[in-house]
């Protein structure tokens, strides 16, 4: 029919790499709505489709009745494949196209929604060919960049070697300037020492520790007698000061110290009795006496 001229043209136009299975049926008549069930029972049995197209050209409302039937209603909704409607012309509708995963408005509409664009495929193929073109150029570039920058680094061995000599000649130069420093600073080092050992000679030691030792006894022997003549001029006004404060001093003035026959100083009149003997210290000696009588300030006798 027409409908099946239609859609083959669509899918031939727009995917012509899609397989296309034909279950042929007729789609009005007494016995239409039973064939169209078996056949859709028969599809999904064989699995071979990744979907199903029920389709069918325009027609009056009798001619379409076939998929008003129960038994092809029943048929779409048990069947697992998806199933998409594509019946009559895109003011028709019919229960199956209820029933169905998906209506289609005509049978070419149906081959459009189940087919990709082939030209739109075309040009994304193109587009990644670009693409993929201009990626292998560009690593293609790179590769030819490392190798130019290889082969510049490249160099030939004797020019190498020639280098690796010129560098060892620096090398050899560098090392005699470091053992000859080297050797200069140890033979300073050797003269400072030396130096310093005859500066340490015990000779000349012992000269300039003697030198030390007679001005340290210079030194000695005259603090010594700043010290005594210091102590003497000390001693002196010590012993000047004892001899003006001396008990004998003041008793060679004419005074006297009279103690009891205990050896105690008496002090007052009030600690001696009459007829008691008592010694009196004077300059030159002692004075043992009794006491006949006492007088006090006020003239008190006893």
């Amino acid at each position: 029919g027409a409908a099946v001229r239609d859609i083959l043209t669509t899918l031939r136009r727009r995917f012509p790499a899609v397989g296309i299975l034909v279950y042929p049926t007729p789609v009005q008549g007494e016995r239409a709505a039973e064939e169209i069930a078996r056949m859709l029972e028969l599809a999904d049995r064989r699995s071979d489709c990744d979907l199903l197209i029920l389709a069918r050209g325009g027609g009056s409302l009798e001619d379409l009745w076939s998929f008003n039937e129960e038994v092809v209603a029943r048929a779409l909704a048990a069947v697992e494949t998806p199933v998409i409607s594509g019946v009559g012309h895109e003011v028709d509708f019919t229960i199956a196209d209820f029933v169905a995963d998906l209506r289609a408005p005509t049978p070419s509409a149906a081959a459009e929604l189940v087919s990709p664009d082939g030209s739109e495929m075309y040009a994304q193929f193109k587009g990644l060919e670009a693409s993929l073109i201009n990626t292998v150029h560009r690593c293609l570039q790179k590769y030819d960049q490392n190798v130019v920058n290889l082969h510049k680094r490249l160099r030939h061995p004797g020019r190498k070697l020639q280098e690796q000599a010129q560098h060892l000649d620096h090398l050899d130069i560098r090392l005699k300037r470091a053992v000859r420093s080297r050797i200069e600073q140890h033979q300073h080092q050797i003269i400072l020492k030396r130096d310093r050992l005859l500066r340490q000679h015990p000779k000349s030691l012992l000269t300039e520790y003697g030198q030390k030792v007679k001005d340290a006894m210079g030194q000695l022997s005259k603090s010594v007698s700043q010290q005594l003549n210091a102590k003497m001029r000390h001693a002196e006004q010590t012993i000047h000061l004892l001899d003006a404060v001396s008990p004998l001093k003041i008793l060679s003035r004419g005074f006297s110290v009279i103690r009891d026959d205990k050896n105690v100083v008496i002090k007052s009149v009030s600690s001696v009795s009459l007829g008691e003997n008592l010694k009196g210290r004077v300059a030159d000696g002692e004075i043992h006496f009794a006491v006949t009588k006492t007088t006090k300030n006020d003239r008190s006798e006893q």
